[in-house]
C-alpha cells in the first residue's frame, strides 16, 4: 500500500513594488532631505525579485526556499510595524486557490476572486499559506522513498504551517484564509503525515506473524478519527451543512480512506485478539473490519492506484473464514451478538505539532537579519525607543555609575594613601639613608611635608585678600554710625515714625557688624602673624624636632641593612604595580565606556516586543552579562590595589621595627600634634578672616544707603518748610524739588522717575565684596553695576498716592534681637536721644547685654522648641555673622509719599 496525498494549488498573486512603498514611506516620516539615509534601493530591489521568485514556478524545494525567506523579511517589518502596517500604504493583492468550487461562487464564473488589503498581515498570511501549499507538494515528491521519512517530514511542518495560520491571523477576507478552512488543511495534513506513517509499518509488517498488530490498529484507529474529522467538515453530498471549499474529489477521497482505515483498524485488533486467545470477539471485529471495505467500494476510484482494496478484502475475507473454522471445530468460543465498536480501542498519535517558528523560520531569520537590518533602519516603532531608553537608563545606574563609582573611590584612595605616605619621596630617602650608611643622614617624618603646605597654601591666599587693614576698615563702619546719628537729631519731630525706622535699622546693622568684629577680634593675634611671613616660618619651624629622628646605623649590622635594602626594593616594587593597577583602571573604564556607547539593542528589542516588564526586566539582565569581563577586571585591579596597599603597610612597619625608626615615634608624634595645632589655629584664622572681608562690604553699602536717605529726608523736610513759608506763599502749591536717587536701572533702559519713596523701596542691602579703593573713600554708589539686585525683594516704582496724615507710616523693620557689643578695641558707639517728641518703647528695640548664655524662654513656651530654635540661630550665626545684610530693606516704598503729591 502506499499513501495518497491530495494537492493543494496554490494562491496568485499581484506585482508588488517594494522600492515605491519603502521609499514613500521614507520620505513621508523622515522628510525630503532625510530619508535617502535610511533607504537603500539595492536591497529593496532584491526584495522586489525575491518576491517574484517566491511567486515563480520552481521546484518545491527551491520554491520552499525562496517563499521563507521571503517571509522572514515580512516578519522583520511586521516586528517594526506591527498593526500600523497600513501605514505603509502598499496595496497587495491575491487571488483566491483555483479550485471548482471557487469558480462556482465567482461572479463572472471564473477563477478571479481576489482581494486587495494594505495590511502587512494580510501579505503574510497568504504567503504562509502558499509555504504549506508547497510542503505538501515537496511531500508528495518524495512519497516513494523507501523510507518515506522526508514525505513525513514536509507534510508534518505543513500541519505545523496550517494550525499557525488558523491561530494568528483571524476574519481574513479571503476563503483560503479563514478560520475553519485552515483548520480543516490542518487536519487534513495531520491525517495524511499519520497514514504515510501507518501505511510504513503496514508494509514492513508480516502479515503472517502480526508482530505489531496491536500498534497498527491504535496508529489506524487516530488516522481513521483524523479522516472522521475531514468527512465531517465536508458532509455528504446533497446535505445542507457540506461545505464547499477545495475541490469536489476531496470528498470521495476523504471518505474511502476513512472507511479503509476503520477496516484496517479493526483487521489489525482482530489478529491482537486472536493472539491473546480471544478468538469469538477476534471473529467479531474481522466482521466490522469486512463491513467498512465493503462500504468503502463506491469511493475507490482515485484511490485504486495506490491502495490495492481488493486484495485487502480477500484478506479479511480468507481470515474470517479460517478462524471461523477453527472455533468451530476447536476453540467453540462464544462470538458477541452485539456489533462491536471501534472506539473501544485507543488511537494512538505518531505526529506531533512544531513549532513552525523555531524549527522552519528561524534559520532563515538569522540568514536576513543583517540586510534587513539596512532595509528597515529607517522603521522603528515608537516602543522601541521607550524601551532602548530604559534600557539605557538601567545601563547607566546600575552598571556604568557602580563601576566609576568603585573606580573612583578606589582612585581616591590611591591617592589618599600616596599622599600621607608620600611614598615617592621617602622611599628614596630611605634607600639613600640605608645605602649610604651614614649615621648623620637626615630623615623627615612625611607628616611635616603636608603641614608645611598647608602653611604655604595659608600664606599665598592671605596675601592675595584685601582689607588686611582691620583696624581702619572698623574705624569706617563707626564714622558712618556716627555720622548717620549726628543727622538724627535734626530731622523734625513730625518725621518721628521715620525716626523710628531709622534707628531701628541702625541699630540692627550695629549689632550685625559687632557681631562680625567679634569674629575677627578674637584672631587679632593669629591675623598679625599672618601679615609677616618670617616671623610665620619661624614660629612653624621651632616646632620642629631639636634632634635627628633617624635611626643610628653604627650598630646595624650587614643582614639586617640587606634586609631593610631588600623590603624597600620590594615596597618600590608594589608602589609601580600601584600606578599600574591605576593606569589599567582608567583604561578599562574608557573601554567599558566605548562599549557602553555603542551598545544596541533595538534588534532584540523588535523580536521581544511583546515582552511584559518583568520579562523585560529579566531580558536587560541578560544583556548586561555582556559587560561581565569588563566589570570583573576592574573587580580585579581594585582587589589587587587594596591588597598591595596592605602590603606597602606592613613592609614599612617591618622596616622601621628592624632600623629602629618606631623609637623615635613618641617624640615625634607630640612635635606633630604641636604643629597641627599651630597649623589648625592659622586655618581657623584665615576662615574668619574670609568671611570678614566677605561681608564687611555689604555693612559699609548698607551705611552708605542708610546716609544718603537721611540725608534726602533732611532735604525734602527743609524744603517743603520753605515752601509753606510766609514770605512766599503760592509755592505751596508746587512740589518740592527733590534729590535724585541712586539710579537703578541700567544704562540701556529709558530712565524711569526718580522721587524718595523710591529711593526707600528699591534700598538693597546685599552687595558683593568691592576693590581695595572702594573703601579708601567713603562715597559708594549703589548702581546695578556695583551690587546685583535681589529679584525676590526687587519692587517696580510706584505712582505716589496722597496720604491724608500728617506724617508717613512705614512699615517696622523685621523683628531682630539685638545684641550689645562684645568689649574689645571696638565699643559700640551710642544713639543719641531724640527729646523732641516722645518715642513708643515699642518702637525702638532695648540693647540687651551680650552674653554666652542663651536667653530664657518665654513663659508658656515648650522649652525644647526653644532650645532647638536657639541652637539653629547659634548655628546660622556661626555660618554668616551679617545675616543682617541680607534681608530686604526695612523700608517700603509709600515712605515720604506726601512729599510727591
Amino acid at each position: 500500500m502506499k499513501a495518497y496525498v491530495i494537492d493543494l494549488l496554490l494562491k496568485d498573486t499581484e506585482k508588488v513594488s517594494w522600492k515605491k512603498g519603502l521609499s514613500s514611506y521614507l520620505k513621508k516620516t523622515y522628510g525630503s532631505h532625510q530619508w535617502s539615509r535610511f533607504y537603500d534601493e539595492k536591497l529593496a530591489s532584491k526584495l522586489d525579485h525575491l518576491r517574484d521568485n517566491a511567486n515563480g514556478e520552481l521546484s518545491p524545494e527551491s520554491h520552499l526556499d525562496q517563499n521563507l525567506m521571503y517571509y522572514a523579511y515580512l516578519e522583520q517589518l511586521y516586528l517594526r510595524l506591527g498593526n500600523k502596517s497600513p501605514q505603509f500604504k502598499m496595496d497587495f493583492t491575491w487571488y483566491e486557490a483555483e479550485y471548482s468550487t471557487v469558480a462556482e461562487i465567482s461572479e463572472d464564473g471564473g477563477s478571479s476572486v481576489k482581494y486587495t488589503q494594505s495590511n502587512l498581515a494580510f501579505e503574510k498570511a497568504c504567503t504562509l499559506y502558499n509555504i504549506a501549499a508547497i510542503l505538501v507538494k515537496a511531500s508528495k515528491e518524495h512519497i516513494n522513498d523507501a523510507d518515506s521519512k522526508d514525505s513525513i517530514k514536509y507534510m508534518t511542518q505543513a500541519m505545523s504551517c496550517f494550525h499557525y495560520i488558523s491561530e494568528n491571523f483571524l476574519n481574513p477576507p479571503s476563503r483560503d484564509l479563514q478560520t475553519e478552512n485552515t483548520k480543516f488543511l490542518k487536519d487534513l495534513a495531520h491525517a495524511q503525515a499519520q497514514e504515510m506513517f501507518v501505511f510504513k509499518l503496514v508494509n514492513n509488517n508480516d502479515i503472517n506473524e502480526n508482530k505489531q498488530a496491536s500498534l497498527i490498529s491504535k496508529l489506524a484507529s487516530s488516522t481513521a478519527n483524523l479522516y472522521t474529522r475531514c468527512h465531517d467538515f465536508l458532509g455528504n453530498p446533497g446535505e445542507e451543512k457540506s461545505k464547499t471549499y477545495g475541490d469536489p474529489i476531496w470528498r470521495n477521497i476523504i471518505t474511502g480512506k476513512w472507511r479503509l482505515f476503520r477496516s484496517i483498524t479493526a483487521f489489525n485488533h482482530a489478529m491482537f485478539l486472536e493472539q491473546t486467545s480471544k478468538y469469538g470477539q477476534a471473529i467479531a471485529y474481522l466482521e466490522l473490519a469486512s463491513k467498512e471495505i465493503h462500504e468503502s467500494i463506491h469511493f475507490r476510484h482515485h484511490l485504486n492506484e495506490f491502495i490495492d482494496f481488493d486484495s485487502f478484502e480477500s484478506l479479511i475475507v480468507k481470515k474470517k473464514q479460517q478462524l471461523n473454522k477453527d472455533n468451530d471445530y476447536i476453540y467453540h468460543d462464544i462470538i458477541p451478538s452485539s456489533t462491536v465498536s471501534l472506539d473501544t480501542i485507543k488511537p494512538m498519535d505518531a505526529i506531533k505539532l512544531e513549532n513552525w517558528l523555531e524549527t522552519m523560520l528561524k534559520s532563515f531569520m538569522d540568514k536576513i537579519q543583517g540586510k534587513a537590518d539596512i532595509l528597515f533602519k529607517g522603521i522603528i516603532p515608537m516602543d522601541i525607543f521607550e524601551k532602548d531608553s530604559i534600557y539605557s537608563e538601567t545601563k547607566n545606574l546600575t552598571l556604568l555609575r557602580k563601576e566609576l563609582d568603585n573606580s573612583q573611590v578606589a582612585d581616591l584612595e590611591y591617592t589618599s594613601f600616596m599622599d600621607f605616605t608620600s611614598l615617592h619621596t621617602l622611599l628614596p630617602k630611605l634607600e639613600s639613608m640605608y645605602k649610604n650608611s651614614n649615621s648623620n643622614s637626615q630623615f623627615e617624618n612625611p607628616k611635616w611635608e603636608i603641614l608645611k603646605n598647608k602653611v604655604s597654601l595659608i600664606l599665598d591666599t592671605f596675601n592675595n585678600k584685601n582689607f588686611k587693614d582691620i583696624p581702619n576698615q572698623i574705624n569706617m563702619v563707626i564714622n558712618k554710625r556716627k555720622e548717620i546719628q549726628e543727622l538724627l537729631p535734626l530731622i523734625p519731630k513730625d518725621q518721628m515714625a521715620n525716626i523710628v525706622k531709622l534707628k531701628s535699622s541702625l541699630l540692627e546693622a550695629s549689632n550685625s557688624d559687632e557681631k562680625l568684629f567679634a569674629l575677627i577680634n578674637t584672631q587679632n593675634d593669629n591675623l598679625r602673624l599672618l601679615m609677616d611671613n618670617d616671623k610665620v616660618w619661624l614660629n612653624f619651624n621651632k616646632l620642629l624636632p631639636a634632634e635627628n629622628l633617624s635611626p643610628s646605623l653604627i650598630d646595624m649590622d650587614d643582614d639586617k641593612q640587606n634586609q631593610i635594602l631588600n623590603d624597600l626594593s620590594n615596597v618600590k616594587q608594589m608602589a609601580e604595580d600601584l600606578k599600574l593597577l591605576k593606569d589599567e583602571r582608567e583604561r578599562i573604564i574608557l573601554e567599558l565606556k566605548d562599549e557602553v556607547a555603542k551598545d544596541d539593542i533595538t534588534r532584540t528589542l523588535i523580536v521581544n516586543l511583546e515582552k511584559n516588564e518583568s520579562e523585560l526586566n529579566e531580558l536587560f539582565e541578560n544583556e548586561l552579562e555582556k559587560f561581565t569581563p569588563l566589570t570583573t577586571r576592574i573587580e580585579t585591579t581594585i582587589f589587587k590595589q587594596n591588597s598591595n596597599i596592605n602590603d606597602i603597610k606592613l613592609k614599612l612597619d617591618q622596616i622601621f621595627k628592624v632600623s629602629g625608626f618606631n623609637d623615635h615615634s613618641k617624640e615625634d608624634d607630640q612635635k606633630i600634634k604641636e604643629c597641627e595645632n599651630f597649623v589648625t589655629n592659622l586655618e581657623i584664622s584665615m576662615k574668619n578672616f574670609e568671611i570678614f572681608q566677605i561681608d564687611l562690604p555689604k555693612g559699609l553699602n548698607f551705611y552708605e544707603s542708610l546716609l544718603k536717605i537721611t540725608k534726602d529726608l533732611l532735604n525734602v523736610t527743609s524744603s517743603a518748610n520753605n515752601s509753606t513759608s510766609p514770605s512766599n506763599p503760592n509755592s505751596a502749591l508746587s512740589s518740592p524739588l527733590l534729590p535724585a536717587k541712586p539710579s537703578l536701572v541700567p544704562p540701556a533702559l529709558p530712565p524711569q522717575p526718580s522721587n524718595l519713596s523710591s529711593s526707600f523701596s528699591n534700598m538693597t542691602i546685599t552687595s558683593p565684596p568691592l576693590q581695595q579703593s572702594t573703601f579708601n573713600s567713603p562715597n559708594v554708589t549703589m548702581t546695578p553695576q556695583h551690587y546685583p539686585i535681589n529679584t525676590q525683594y526687587q519692587t517696580q516704582p510706584q505712582i505716589p498716592v496722597p496720604q491724608p496724615q500728617s506724617q508717613t507710616q512705614t512699615q517696622l523693620p523685621p523683628a531682630y534681637t539685638p545684641m550689645a557689643p562684645m568689649p574689645g578695641a571696638f565699643a559700640q558707639p551710642t544713639i543719641a536721644p531724640q527729646t523732641q517728641m516722645p518715642i513708643a518703647p515699642s518702637a525702638i528695640p532695648t540693647p540687651m547685654p551680650y552674653s554666652n548664655i542663651p536667653p530664657k524662654p518665654p513663659k508658656n513656651a515648650d522649652p525644647m522648641v526653644f532650645k532647638k530654635e536657639n541652637e539653629r540661630e547659634m548655628k546660622n550665626l556661626q555660618r554668616n555673622p551679617t545675616d543682617f545684610y541680607n534681608k530686604p530693606s526695612v523700608f517700603d516704598e509709600d515712605l515720604y509719599s506726601k512729599f510727591s503729591k
